[in-house]
């Protein structure tokens, strides 16, 4: 079974780049295609309306890209959802439509059995929200429901990145309710921070430039500003998605056979966190740690302890809990460190479950609302393999994010700001009122479920 990677936009395409090179490094089984064919070159397909980040892309990876798979426009789409999505009519770029759709029926073909279609883009550019709305309804439209269509989604700052980044969130949301199986959803405060705590721990990040330790999000124009401080990179937060993503989806011993990998997770992983089409947002979060043998006495998992050390278990200015529908712990860990493997991870969780009752506070009507996964086998950061715990978890918290979209966007509507930008490629009112209908939908059905 295999799985087609789709990279949208220049974040869609920055996180490819990290991602190929975290699969060069931890190409364990040879025998799988999950992601790559006979001839080691990837089920990707890379598109973008500019050609910088692509040129770097081909630049470093040519040998393991198809050069046809690879599209790019003349022009960008002006950080405008309509431009993505219906402007490509006018300036004569929907042929990037197309050849995309074309790149995919053709990498389908090369699938021994085609598993899922994977889209990575962001919400608020142009080309990731728009180009990729359109893509993903057009996908929809080629395969029907046969196929999964997972999303793994970048949410921008909280502050603001562009002015019509809400009308962008908002419509991109509401186009991925509707077509997608599984959106797997990563905020950039959320990861900056978390990135910050664990760089207040360890060494920092060697970078001429980055973004200041979490205390909101700002850039450090000059390298004097922050000499004494940690930095994350872009870089850093690019990398941090593609290790979700593999430690999510890479094959567990739990699920796949040891003699091949038949890429199951990704059915598996839909189908235990996303029982409900509208309750199908999904947060990761991953730790990792070279050698966790100091603390392997310990009362409470050393790896479970960093991860909650970095999760939002409170809503805001509250002591309520946020409340879970499903979570998945998957823990990987060395076959050559006997002491602190996968099963020794899996058997501490066992023994912190009252812990993890209480932070994940799951719906008291489920009494399966948590799943435990191993693999022997850990994934290599670049300098060495190291023991890993991932939770993939659906709950309510996203439920603030499209709220807070809503409610900014709303105002915005309300006066008809910048309205005329959506009203030149043709999306009238309609398609935003819909828009708005969807995000409220999806937050009553996140309220109904903690009833």
């Amino acid at each position: 079974m295999s799985s087609i990677i789709i990279s949208v936009g220049q974040c869609g395409n920055q996180i490819s780049s990290s991602l190929i090179d975290n699969l060069l490094l931890n190409q364990t089984n040879q025998t799988s295609y999950l992601y790559s064919n006979f001839d080691n070159r990837f089920h990707f397909i890379n598109l973008d309306s500019e050609i910088k980040v692509i040129r770097n892309l081909l630049n470093e990876h040519s040998q393991y890209l198809r050069r046809e798979n690879v599209l790019n426009t003349k022009c960008g789409r002006g950080s405008n959802w309509a431009s993505g999505y219906s402007g490509l009519n006018k300036d004569g770029a929907l042929k990037i439509i197309e050849q995309s759709l074309e790149s995919v029926r053709k990498e389908a073909e090369r699938c021994d059995y085609l598993l899922n279609l994977c889209l990575m883009h962001s919400l608020s550019g142009g080309t990731g929200s728009g180009c990729g709305s359109r893509l993903i309804e057009e996908l929809r439209n080629e395969f029907g429901w046969k196929k999964f269509v997972f999303t793994q989604s970048v949410a921008p700052f909280r502050d603001g990145e562009l002015p019509l980044q809400h009308y962008n969130n908002l419509l991109s949301l509401s186009h991925l309710h509707e077509y997608a199986d599984f959106i797997g959803l990563y905020q950039n405060d959320d990861i900056l921070g978390t990135l910050s705590k664990f760089n207040q721990s360890t060494s920092a990040v060697t970078s001429k430039t980055g973004l200041v330790p979490f205390n909101g999000a700002k850039l450090a124009k000059k390298t004097s500003q922050v000499d004494n401080e940690p930095l994350v990179t872009l870089s850093d937060m690019n990398n941090y998605i593609s290790n979700c993503f593999l430690n999510t989806f890479n094959p567990v011993d739990s699920i796949s056979p040891k003699s091949q990998a038949f890429g199951m997770e990704f059915l598996e992983i839909q189908r235990f966190l996303c029982p409900n089409f509208d309750l199908k947002i999904i947060e990761t979060h991953n730790v990792n740690s070279l050698n966790m043998a100091k603390s392997i006495y310990e009362k409470t998992n050393p790896l479970l302890k960093k991860l909650f050390s970095t999760f939002v278990k409170f809503k805001p200015n509250s002591t309520d809990f946020y409340t879970s529908l499903n979570s998945l712990f998957i823990a990987r860990g060395l076959q050559d460190f006997k002491e602190y493997n996968s099963e020794y991870v899996l058997g501490q969780l066992i023994n912190d479950t009252d812990l993890i009752n209480k932070t994940l506070n799951a719906v008291k009507w489920n009494p399966y609302s948590i799943d435990f996964w191993m693999a022997k086998n850990s994934l290599n950061l670049g300098k060495a393999k190291s023991n890993s715990l991932t939770l993939c978890i659906n709950r309510n918290r996203c439920t603030d994010y499209l709220m807070e979209v809503e409610a900014k966007a709303r105002l915005k509507y309300s006066v008809k700001a910048y309205l005329h930008w959506y009203e030149k490629f043709n999306i009238s009112s309609c398609l935003f009122e819909h828009a708005f209908e969807n995000i409220n939908k999806i937050v009553d059905s996140y309220k109904e479920m903690t009833i």
